[in-house]
């Protein structure tokens, strides 16, 4: 097996690609997770884009972002629609999101402002 190794700039390369592939699929699950003309939603379609992300996120060793990591169940890997596939809640200085297909909890904390005291004189 006299294969060619790939360079350091073909890698970053792939991984360039790669990254704009998950953005293009996670606005596809999107568009699929809204409601069409026919009054219904493509789920099965929008869990597939996560799908697809995912594997080539993990056949290229990148992550997916975390603005899109916070789309879909890490259980399940459900593509999350507020009210449809996950139930939303904020408790205790926590965002908590509990997908309705698997019954998964994720607990974020929400950021809080914080103000500087200003002393009085």
């Amino acid at each position: 097996m006299s294969g060619k190794r790939k360079t350091r700039k073909e890698k970053e390369n792939r991984k360039v690609i790669a990254m704009e592939r998950i953005e293009i699929l996670f606005a596809q699950a999107a568009q699929f997770g809204v409601w069409s003309e026919n009054n219904s939603r493509d789920l099965y379609h929008a869990n597939r884009c996560v799908d697809l992300a995912r594997a080539i996120a993990m056949k290229e060793r990148v992550r997916v972002p975390s603005s899109y990591s916070r789309l879909f169940c890490r259980d399940c890997y459900c593509y999350f629609i507020p009210s449809v596939t996950v139930q939303v809640r904020i408790s205790g200085g926590y965002v908590v999101y509990r997908c309705l297909e698997c019954g998964a909890v994720r607990r974020y904390p929400v950021a809080r402002m914080i103000q500087k005291s200003t002393e009085m004189v």
